[in-house]
């Protein structure tokens, strides 16, 4: 079985960052921890941040402790910049109708980061899909609302 966690659809159709989180995410005038603090923010839910300030810091000095390298940033952005600009027939979405494998595409309702709109086009060419859009939950659902994540797999992983 495979599972499609947060996953953009890739090429000319994907659904891109949203235009908050990119703001956020790209401004160059913010500091650095307060970039990180709002990128928190707009990754999650609505109001989790707010109602969550403990895990907001806790992330925060995680990302601190472990930030990710300028390389891997690149990376991730080069990726999607080239799958962004590829036609359909270069991008991954032909080869999508080829996986035959169970596969659970799961998301966020409210994830800024990687839109839950990037599901259905996933499950549209994907043959043996299931989807899974969990509610109140943003691009780290795994801690917004961990209980329905584990829900969700676990019932795929046993389906």
């Amino acid at each position: 079985k495979l599972i499609l966690s947060d996953v953009s659809f890739g090429g000319p159709n994907e659904i891109p960052v949203t235009p908050e989180a990119m703001a956020i995410l790209s401004d160059p005038n913010l500091d650095p921890l307060e970039r990180l603090r709002q990128g928190i923010l707009v990754a999650t839910a609505p109001g989790f941040g707010e109602k969550n300030p403990e895990f907001v810091q806790e992330w925060m000095n995680h990302r601190i402790q472990n930030p990710m390298l300028p390389e891997q940033y690149q990376s991730q952005f080069s990726v999607g910049l080239e799958l962004k600009m590829a036609s359909v027939e270069d991008s991954f979405q032909p080869k999508l109708r080829e996986v035959e494998t169970p596969t659970l595409v799961l998301f966020g309702e409210f994830d800024n980061v990687v839109p839950a709109a990037n599901a259905e086009l996933l499950a549209n060419e994907l043959s043996n899909s299931t989807i899974e859009i969990l509610p109140n939950s943003g691009h780290i659902y795994m801690f917004e609302v961990p209980e329905l994540a584990v829900e969700a797999v676990t019932k795929f992983l046993l389906s």
